[in-house]
């Protein structure tokens, strides 16, 4: 047995004998003769490391525990246990025993050893780490100095923490074993009581912008026996969110009492350095009742403070959620109509106003109500969630006769912010299915010479990608441009065209590549906390070709980088052509410095292509105003 103290964590059992008394080499051909002989399955061999006074220490990383007794034994062959098997973890009246083990191939090549062993009292969790080592690591000899039997045996160890006041109320165990790590928690009492019948699911979202935002009430939706709970909590270093309470409250059937507060995960380690960070997390916790809800009480308690919602379980609640809002309203109006109307937005001013409008089959029984209303000032942008709802669920009665004519069912909203607003993003829910509309106060507009464009984002790269140059080739009418830009959140941001600035004096046109928000991003969802680089493809095709044109990459992260080319550095099939005669004709078609016949035969293979027909007058070399099989007959002739 090994037995450890806070003061000294001594490794020694006084009055000891046989093996522990051998030592140095005598000791070293003992332990392979019992080795050799398989009385490591007689558990003999367990015995000696925690024998011999010369036998070296290892001593574990220890936090708030005052002592505490850990032993191995070995036997032979039996079924699997550890990771395979059961792991026992027992709260007894003063202390905390945990009894597990492993079956291994070889006899006398493992052991286990206790490398942590922290209390946290605030928390009131033991945190263990036992880890599998050879039993030459243990006393310091090389591998190919111990002969293990083949023989299958099985290593159990046994760890025992004394608590004068009882045992604490949970333990976490991490085992490493063969480069895999175990994780085991067990509480003392149920951490949640939860009520017969009711089932409850909470998942963690992405991360809010700022720890403030958790400073918003969640969004608490009923739904006849469901609850939906949506919000953000302020977090710090290794806390997460954790459901605290889910009860009936006392008195009062069919009233749900629900508290989410931060509070550290089941597998946080006691005495582990947290990062100093703070921010805000989404979650949503879905509720699954065991009768029809009359209210919702929900509580978030965080490190900015608590708030309260209590919701009715009547029908008629459709209450948004509302973030960074200054002032908002919301309309719908119903008529008699034949058709409805996409979504538009009017940027006027500081404020914004959408409207849309959708037809449905019988009058009176469709309506609009609005879900949710955010803002996000690192992207300006306002989002906005409206669903279409059948009006008997607002009322909170049986559906009544509707009538058989079309109605038109219209919504408008009006929202103020503080804080520029560069774009709108709109989702619609109909019929079950969502429509996303994105909308921009100025959005990069391409010059009418631009006959079409395409924006292509490809795989994950580097950042030594993002920091080269884009490359960009012009061929003929099209300008194909490739490159890599970080953009910051993966989960938000992805790669666009930032802005179209044309020179007409110039000729100049400049196409600005940046990281820009998702057209999907419906503020107020919350964005990773993580920085991705993403590759790009841009073509752009013209009616006109001007001079000249720049591709520029810009984002948060690097400084600009950019290319330009020029409409008369022309490129056929990857060559650049050349005129030998100055007549300007490109007769040198491969650009190598000499006509040959190579110049003829790439002319044929390339002479309907848009280099080639955006150029007719490089390439008439019959003189007829076009460029056909007639130039290439004039091309073969000046050989």
């Amino acid at each position: 047995m090994v037995r450890g103290d806070s003061a000294a964590n001594r490794r020694t059992d006084e009055g000891s004998n046989g093996p522990s008394s051998l030592s140095g080499e005598n000791r070293r051909t003992f332990l392979r003769a019992v080795v050799g002989t398989g009385l490591v399955g007689t558990g003999l061999a367990s015995a000696l490391p925690s024998a011999a006074a010369d036998t070296p220490s290892w001593e574990p990383e220890t936090y708030n525990v005052d002592s505490y007794d850990f032993a191995t034994s070995s036997f032979g062959t039996g079924s699997p246990i550890g990771p395979e098997g059961p792991t026992d973890i027992h709260f007894e009246d003063d202390a905390v025993v945990i009894d597990t083990g492993y079956t291994f191939p070889h006899t006398g090549c493992d052991t286990f050893v206790l490398s942590k062993l922290a209390y946290d009292e605030g928390l009131d969790r033991l945190g263990v780490v036992v880890d599998h080592i050879g039993t030459w690591e243990y006393y310091g000899e090389d591998e190919d100095e111990w002969v293990c039997a083949d023989a299958h045996s099985t290593v159990r160890y046994e760890l025992s923490v004394p608590f004068e006041e009882g045992p604490p109320e949970s333990v976490v165990l991490f085992e490493t074993i063969e480069d895999e790590t175990y994780t085991t928690t067990e509480y003392r009492e149920p951490p949640l009581e939860v009520p017969d019948g009711v089932e409850y699911e909470l998942t963690l979202g992405n991360f809010a912008d700022s720890y403030t935002e958790a400073e918003d009430d969640p969004a608490v939706t009923v739904d006849g026996d469901e609850v939906v709970v949506e919000g953000i909590l302020s977090l710090t270093g290794c806390l997460t969110v954790g459901l605290e309470r889910l009860a009936y409250a006392e008195d009062e059937p069919g009233h749900l009492e629900i508290e989410v507060v931060d509070t550290y995960g089941e597998d946080y380690l006691p005495g582990s350095a947290c990062p100093a960070v703070h921010f805000g997390q989404h979650y949503e916790l879905v509720v699954t009742a065991n009768e029809p809800l009359e209210a919702v009480t929900v509580t978030e308690s965080d490190s900015v403070g608590e708030r309260v919602v209590t919701v009715s379980g009547e029908a008629d609640e459709f209450d948004p959620w509302i973030h960074n809002i200054e002032d908002y309203e919301f309309t719908v109006d119903s008529h008699g109509g034949t058709s409805g109307s996409p979504v538009a937005v009017d940027f006027d001013g500081g404020e914004v106003v959408v409207t849309g409008a959708h037809r449905f089959g019988q009058t009176g029984c469709d309506t609009f109500v609005l879900e949710r209303l955010g803002y996000d000032e690192h992207s300006a942008r306002l989002g906005v969630v409206v669903e279409h709802v059948p009006a008997w669920e607002l009322e909170g009665e049986d559906p009544w006769d509707c009538g058989d004519a079309i109605s038109v069912v219209e919504y408008e909203l009006s929202a103020a912010v503080d804080g520029p607003v560069d774009s709108v993003a709109v989702v619609e829910r109909v019929d079950g299915e969502d429509a996303h509309s994105i909308h921009r106060r100025d959005p990069p507009e391409f010059p009418a010479f631009v006959t079409d464009y395409e924006l292509t984002v490809g795989e994950f790269a580097s950042f030594e990608a993002a920091e080269a140059d884009p490359e960009a080739v012009l061929d003929g009418e099209q300008l194909v441009a490739e490159g890599a830009v970080v953009i910051g959140s993966s989960s938000c941001k992805t790669v666009g065209v930032g802005g179209v600035d044309y020179d007409e004096e110039a000729d100049h046109l400049e196409i600005e590549i940046v990281d820009a928000y998702r057209e999907t991003y419906v503020p107020p969802t919350g964005c990773t906390d993580d920085v991705s680089t993403r590759e790009y493809a841009l073509s752009v095709r013209f009616e006109e070709v001007p001079s000249t044109i720049t591709v520029a990459e810009r984002d948060l992260y690097l400084e600009d980088r950019s290319t330009a080319v020029s409409s008369e550095d022309l490129t056929i099939a990857g060559n650049t052509p050349q005129d030998l005669t100055g007549d300007g004709l490109y007769e040198d078609v491969t650009g190598d410095g000499q006509l040959g016949f190579n110049d003829v035969v790439t002319f044929f293979e390339e002479h309907d292509s848009d280099a080639v027909q955006g150029n007719v007058d490089r390439f008439d070399f019959s003189g007829n105003g076009r460029v056909g099989f007639d130039d290439v007959i004039a091309l073969f002739e000046r050989l």
